[in-house]
């Protein structure tokens, strides 16, 4: 974070959105360590993105992740090879970045993601709604399937239906930033 702070601060950038607790990446072309972040809710930093500081004028917004079974593992990727099967693929023609390198401190952790929805997968997202206030997507729309995007749709119309959803972040916020 030292190499943004001074652009974040020129622009008045006061929230983060990047961190992927208890993941690590050490590949060339895409370098963190979020393994010792056990924050699952927003948190304010000043100069580490990885360390809450309280008077910190940063806050952090930290990507959300499950826990999948090896059986919903299973389901999980018997469905997504019909999927492929049938046709039923990313929207995007293009290269995604290299994630064999991504590794995570506790087996069978992923990040909550469009891309990786499926219908294995949407009690176990439906599950972490029931159990938490704050749920954060990271999502890639080049790799948006037909099917993703449907279960998604779903899991909104749940969510909306048996909960107070609040979509801003900024209304979430944990601190007010005078700018």
């Amino acid at each position: 974070f030292n190499k943004f702070e001074k652009i974040f601060r020129e622009f008045n950038i006061w929230y983060e959105f990047s961190v992927l607790p208890g993941f690590k990446n050490d590949s060339s072309e895409q370098r963190f360590d979020y393994t010792l972040v056990t924050k699952k809710n927003p948190y304010s930093f000043s100069t580490e993105v990885e360390t809450e500081n309280t008077s910190g004028d940063f806050t952090e917004f930290p990507i959300s992740t499950i826990h999948v079974t090896k059986g919903v593992g299973l389901v999980s990727t018997f469905i997504n090879k019909i999927l492929w099967k049938t046709g039923d693929r990313g929207y995007g023609n293009g290269l995604s970045a290299r994630t064999a390198s991504l590794k995570f401190t506790s087996p069978q952790q992923e990040m909550i993601s469009i891309d990786i929805l499926n219908a294995a997968k949407s009690s176990v997202y439906k599950k972490f709604l029931k159990n938490n206030n704050y749920m954060h997507w990271i999502s890639h729309p080049k790799m948006f399937t037909n099917h993703g995007l449907k279960k998604f749709d779903a899991f909104l119309n749940h969510a909306n239906q048996s909960y107070q959803v609040e979509y801003n972040f900024k209304k979430m916020h944990i601190k007010s930033k005078t700018i």
